[in-house]
């Protein structure tokens, strides 16, 4: 899978945990075209609260988290949005080691996120 991220990204904290876009993001996602309008809402890494995971994974892949939180909110395919994430991550030079937990983190728990039940597409690239 390959990303690439066209833009900047320029987010505006509401919250502790809530951001929002002050300028359009755009990238790709093997070649399809995604844009995260001004005012998108974000929550960026949603990690688990657990201590050492959070203090490692904290504020890394930032572009990579706005751009899977899109993808979860437009329903493409879960796995497809999460292997999205994990490509992201190498794009922005995440430490593969660090990113395969953030991927775990996300695979365990992204379900609570993910509104539609959409399981018998897992595999499949959104249309």
């Amino acid at each position: 899978m390959k990303v690439e991220f066209l833009t900047e990204l320029y987010l505006h904290p509401l919250g502790p945990e809530e951001f929002t876009l002050l300028a359009p993001f755009v990238f790709l996602v093997d070649g399809a075209r995604y844009e995260a309008p001004t005012g998108f809402l974000t929550d960026l890494d949603s990690i688990p609260r657990l201590p050492f995971a959070y203090w490692i994974a904290k504020g890394r892949a930032i572009k990579s988290f706005v751009m899977h939180d899109l993808l979860y909110e437009l329903q493409v395919p879960r796995k497809w949005a999460d292997d999205a994430m994990r490509a992201g991550m190498a794009v922005e030079r995440v430490d593969s080691a660090l990113g395969s937990l953030m991927y775990g983190f996300v695979r365990l728990g992204g379900s609570s996120h993910y509104a539609v039940d959409t399981a018998w597409l897992e595999e499949a690239p959104p249309p």
